[in-house]
């Protein structure tokens, strides 16, 4: 009896060894490891980053918001994000939504961008996050967090979150501080890897770039016509501009007024928002997404 009993504690303890190695492997499957390939210039030392200093490891967690996860792997797969401008606004360093056409930002004598581009407009995905009420990513939105941000939204005036929960497309941010105001309308679906020396040195030459006002030239986006509902992955009908900053602000009122104020049209005034471009160098831009893949 004593010898059945000795074999019975064996085979359940190798049972339950095996059961957790499953689980294990499970779990790994579910996180992907995803490399970005960033052309990045080193304002200080005046010349490009190495290839081998250039790769940015992202993981990327599928148990906790799946089709957030899914739809990003299929993006990467389909080339989505090759050539994707770098930017940053506010504290977010961001990527996804708009391209340059070209290695380096052309800017007519009038200060109006001609080659920054709205990437294709993707469908909008539900936000996984348990603080927005769903099962999904608890994550909260910190540095080397890496989370889908909103698409713009009908309402204006104050950040509306209700009208946020459910309107990322396929434009990942990466704060570079705690931002708990996202906390209740954006998914965090990975995080930047810090344990990896390259990645974790990457970024903080990405932060550096858009500390330093010398490196980056300020843009601001705006949309003109009249939002149509019935467009959403057709930029709701309205069209995309992208002028220096300066030029911006030196536009006259009357001019303003036509593009924000036309009576009797819901024309979109919140949908203006500044960005850092890293400027150009060696003929090339300073920040860019040259490749992404799936590990």
């Amino acid at each position: 009896m004593k010898r059945l009993s000795k074999i019975f504690v064996n085979l359940l303890a190798i049972l339950m060894v095996a059961t957790c190695a499953l689980s294990l492997t499970a779990c790994s499957e579910k996180i992907k490891r995803v490399e970005l390939n960033v052309q990045v210039y080193d304002y200080e030392d005046g010349e490009f980053l190495s290839s081998a200093d250039s790769k940015m490891a992202i993981d990327l967690y599928a148990h906790l918001a799946p089709k957030t996860c899914d739809a990003m792997v299929k993006y990467i797969n389909d080339g989505y994000y090759n050539n994707a401008l770098i930017y940053k606004m506010n504290s977010q360093i961001m990527f996804g939504d708009l391209k340059v056409d070209g290695d380096a930002i052309e800017i007519s004598e009038d200060g109006k961008v001609t080659n920054i581009v709205l990437n294709d407009i993707k469908p909008t995905l539900p936000g996984e996050f348990e603080l927005g009420g769903t099962t999904g990513s608890n994550l909260t939105h910190k540095r080397g967090s890496v989370g889908l941000w909103r698409s713009y939204y009908k309402s204006s005036g104050s950040f509306d979150t209700s009208s946020a929960t459910n309107s990322g497309r396929a434009t990942w941010f990466m704060p570079t501080e705690t931002m708990t105001i996202y906390n209740d309308c954006f998914c965090v679906f990975g995080m930047i890897d810090f344990s990896d020396s390259v990645t974790e040195d990457l970024f903080e030459d990405l932060e550096d770039v858009f500390s330093i006002g010398d490196n980056y030239t300020t843009f601001t986006i705006y949309y003109t016509g009249e939002y149509d509902a019935s467009k959403p992955n057709e930029n709701y009908g309205l069209e995309f501009h992208c002028v220096t900053k300066d030029y911006y602000n030196q536009m006259d009122e009357a001019e303003l007024d036509q593009i924000f104020e036309a009576e009797g049209k819901q024309l979109v005034c919140y949908n203006k928002y500044d960005i850092k471009v890293a400027n150009n160098a060696d003929g090339k831009l300073g920040a860019i997404i040259k490749t992404a893949n799936v590990k």
